[in-house]
């Protein structure tokens, strides 16, 4: 038996029984409701008000999740916390166990009761943290070296994440089955106290099993940043900044804290009015653990593929039914329709207990999946500490409700009224489950449902497809697209030589057939350099690629195929047509926008303010702080869209004034897309490029993030590892999240994807692809989330195989509906290969390794030199 395996082993054993322990902890505790009513008198608002109250200590979870993720004891950080937590638990309960009847007060009784919930949370937050640790996937090393991704590593991970919490869930269910069983008959049998003493000597046999088990021993993932508390509150507020992690705490935590439960009020009505044996009442919470149970093994089984929003809403419709149901009792339907209230209570008043909790599961598993390396205590904790303080708030909520409808001891009159306004807060939650993160999305949309994303997202140093795939659509330029864009650079760094405007009105019909939607087009504007980047006169549309006339054919000739004409927006600089201040052309008389000297930055030799990015240098540069020159772009703009015809806008060296410009340049004109060129260097070490590039990326997030969301970004990292991964690195391609290592990896509905452009390749060739491994880029790019873009030279000058292997990828992706926020899985990313399913249905590999997908279902749809393509 391997180390590995003998860890996960003794993580099984350790976390099952301290699982289990922790949900038998129903044993005593339904001693202690049965010991406040019968032995202390208390009335339902009291019952329920130290019941809520004795789970204060479980707020304090975060405190505790730092502490183990920070303070090492011999070493250890995990182990010493659940012993002295399972010590805690044991001297509470024994010493309950041992008072005297007429020595226990409600207040010493609260004491102890507070006590005991200390050292389950400390418990709770430790296992909690291994479970996140043993089931996080193996994370990639930060360093240029090749980590490896193999289909057993990545079936193993993706098991433990998802089969680790569904095993630990079940122990805890059938502690719960057991506990609740044994309690009900002990309570009748003996008496409340001897459920108190039961479990305090099964705390005290868990403090003796862990304290004899070494940390080391359990093998978990090192701890990458073992640093101080200060760092680990750093980076927990870090991690909480996400979005897609703190949003869909809030939704879990209001979901449960806007619904004002009647526990206690139930617990009398039972036991007091309808006087239901203590045993039954003890056997229908063992039906609501028996519930937990299946629940547990059903979705390991068959429902942990299901997204964890749509898990999540199913279940929350399915509370307000059964608490609809708990409102039909309490009228007597049921009574009258011959149903005993002894068998109701037997089957589903447990229940109702806990579907309350059914949603943790999957939330559970979200979080795991979420949650970065070195903070699953820390997180963990949180989100239990979240879920408790929720649970404090419905059960005081319920207090006002009991109160509010008159309910008292004697008084079960406005109990039915209670119970129907519960059932209409628990629907609340519903209207807003769009704050749940959604694996089949991507982050933009779900965001966008907030509107808070705009201060969260620059926040991002993180992120997945986080999100309704197929049918989600996204406010880019004001107007809606649905994220199945391919799209076609239509033309190269020569293009102007060769009559472009009419060349490419032959190749229109080809291009819409190939499945293009949109054609990116040069500058349409005169310009000094015959490019079209040197622009002058932004009115005049006569250039060196042909005259107006020609181009606005084209722009007809593209709307009748349904090719969408992309504009290249050059507004970072302008180039003179007259001498002005300092001897400079820096003046634009004559021209159909006439500044002066006042519109270009001082620092490129004008009159005008600071520049708010970076300079291009050389020529003068626009100062976009100006109002008359924002409101003349805007007018050109909204003419080219309008009366032009171009459709979408890529804005040339976006790095050059602030993306707020941007922001407002696409909001006014209300292009149907539009993307940013914000190309920087990736970052290089002393052996080559750097495997983690997140501070690149993150440099595009944050530009996407100040257009306001509006505008996508060329995915310049994507390209920069993509090229160096087919040279036999394809490790590269699995980031230590196991997500796309590019802007696609966190934000793919913003990442256009490509392998080259007119500066990156065409003759200027400043950062080619790797040409004998072109085929390979565009399998991955034409098959992943994204908006990918093909390049004129590849498609058009390269030969008719590499034309026609292209549209046959753009037809798979059509045909399978792969689109900009696919899921994505990633199952191999070793040297010398890479495979992946996206969108459950396509799966694909590229490198010279052997390799095809498991089972009958896949069909080869399409392959060639080191790439092929499978569907179902």
């Amino acid at each position: 038996m391997s180390s590995s395996d003998g860890g996960s082993r003794r993580i099984r054993w350790l976390l099952g029984f301290g699982f289990f322990v922790q949900g038998f902890r129903g044993f005593p505790w339904l001693g202690a409701n049965f010991f406040l009513t019968d032995e202390l008198r208390v009335n339902p608002s009291v019952l329920q008000l130290l019941q809520n109250s004795a789970n204060l200590p479980m707020v304090a979870k975060p405190i505790y999740g730092v502490l183990s993720d920070a303070v090492y004891f011999f070493g250890q950080h995990r182990i010493p916390y659940i012993a002295f937590g399972a010590l805690l638990q044991a001297i509470s309960w024994l010493a309950i166990a041992f008072l005297s009847r007429s020595n226990v007060s409600i207040l010493a009784l609260s004491l102890y009761l507070l006590l005991s919930n200390l050292g389950a949370s400390l418990v709770e937050v430790a296992n909690d943290a291994i479970v996140a640790e043993a089931g996080k996937q193996k994370s990639h090393s930060s360093s240029s070296s090749p980590p490896q991704l193999s289909s057993s590593s990545s079936s193993s991970s993706s098991s433990s994440s998802g089969e680790l919490p569904s095993f630990v869930w079940m122990a805890s269910s059938l502690g719960g089955i057991l506990g609740n069983l044994l309690g009900g008959i002990a309570i009748k049998t003996f008496s409340s106290q001897s459920t108190f003493l039961v479990f305090g000597l099964l705390a005290l046999l868990q403090f003796l099993v862990t304290i004899n088990i070494k940390e080391k021993s359990l093998n978990l993932p090192a701890n990458p940043s073992p640093a101080g508390i200060r760092n680990h509150l750093s980076d927990l507020s870090r991690v909480l900044r996400k979005p897609e992690i703190s949003y869909s705490i809030a939704w879990i935590a209001l979901s449960t804290a806007v619904v004002p439960v009647l526990t206690g009020t139930m617990f009398f009505y039972q036991t007091k009015l309808l006087k239901i044996d203590a045993s039954l009442v003890g056997i229908s919470k063992v039906f609501g653990q028996i519930a937990m149970l299946l629940w547990g093994a059903a979705y390991n089984r068959w429902l942990k593929a299901i997204p964890p929003r749509k898990l999540i809403t199913a279940i929350q419709v399915t509370m307000g039914v059964f608490v609809v149901s708990d409102l039909l009792f309490v009228k007597g339907v049921y009574r009258n329709l011959g149903v005993p209230d002894s068998v109701y209570v037997l089957f589903f008043s447990g229940i109702l207990e806990t579907l309350f909790y059914f949603k943790n599961l999957p939330f559970t598993v979200l979080m795991t999946r979420l949650c970065p390396p070195g903070c699953e205590g820390s997180l963990m904790a949180f989100v239990m500490s979240a879920i408790a303080l929720a649970f404090i708030v419905s059960g005081y909520l319920g207090i006002v409700l009991a109160s509010f409808v008159g309910v008292t001891a004697g008084d079960f009159s406005g109990f039915t009224s209670g119970l129907a306004i519960e059932a209409t807060c628990v629907a609340i939650p519903l209207v807003l489950t769009s704050w749940i993160y959604d694996e089949t999305e991507t982050k933009d949309r779900m965001f966008e449902a907030f509107g808070f994303a705009e201060t969260l997202c620059s926040k991002m140093g993180y992120y997945n497809n986080v999100f309704d795939g197929c049918n989600d659509q996204t406010d880019i330029g004001g107007v809606v697209r649905d994220g199945r864009e391919v799209i076609l650079q239509a033309y190269n760094w020569e293009s102007h030589k060769h009559d472009w405007w009419r060349n490419l009105d032959g190749k229109v019909p080809d291009i819409a057939k190939s499945g293009f939607t949109s054609a990116w087009l040069p500058p349409p504007s005169q310009s000094l350099a015959p490019e079209g980047y040197l622009p002058q006169d932004l009115y005049s549309l006569n250039s060196a690629y042909g005259s107006e006339h020609q181009l606005k054919s084209l722009l007809r000739k593209m709307k009748q195929y349904k090719v969408r004409a992309m504009a290249d927006i050059v507004i970072n600089h302008r180039v003179g047509t007259t001498r002005g201040h300092g001897g400079m052309y820096n003046r634009y008389d004559g021209s159909s926008l006439p500044w002066d000297e006042h519109a270009v930055t001082s620092c490129t030799g004008g009159l005008g303010s600071r520049s708010t990015g970076e300079n291009f240098n050389g020529v003068p540069n626009v100062d976009h702080t100006q109002h008359f020159v924002r409101k003349d772009i805007i007018g050109w703009l909204r003419w080219l869209r309008n009366t032009v015809g171009f459709q979408d806008f890529r804005f040339d060296f976006a790095r050059g004034y602030s993306a707020q410009y941007v922001k407002e340049y696409i909001g006014a004109a209300k292009p149907l897309f539009s993307v940013g060129e914000c190309w920087d260097s990736c970052k290089y070490n002393g052996h080559g490029l750097d495997y983690n590039q997140d501070s690149h990326r993150q440099r595009i997030i944050n530009w996407i993030d100040a257009t306001g969301q509006l505008s996508a970004a060329f995915d310049f990292t994507t390209k920069g590892i993509l090229q160096e991964a087919v040279k036999g690195q394809f490790w590269r391609l699995c980031d230590p999240q196991g997500k796309p290592p590019g802007v696609m990896g966190w934000w793919p509905s913003r990442a256009v994807t490509f392998l080259d452009n007119h500066d990156t390749g065409s003759t200027q060739a400043h950062w080619p692809f790797p040409s004998h491994h072109i085929m390979e880029g565009y399998a991955y790019i034409l098959t992943h989330p994204g908006i990918p873009c093909v390049f004129y030279d590849h498609f058009y000058d390269w030969g008719s195989s590499i034309h026609d292997q292209i549209v046959k990828l753009i037809d798979i992706r059509r045909r399978q509906d792969i689109h900009s926020r696919s899921t994505i899985r990633v199952l191999e990313a070793q040297s010398n290969l890479y495979a992946a399913i996206v969108g459950e249905k396509l799966c694909m590999k590229v490198g010279d390794a052997s390799w095809c997908p498991s089972g009958r279902d896949w069909t080869l749809a399409t392959s060639g030199h080191r790439y092929a393509v499978w569907h179902k």
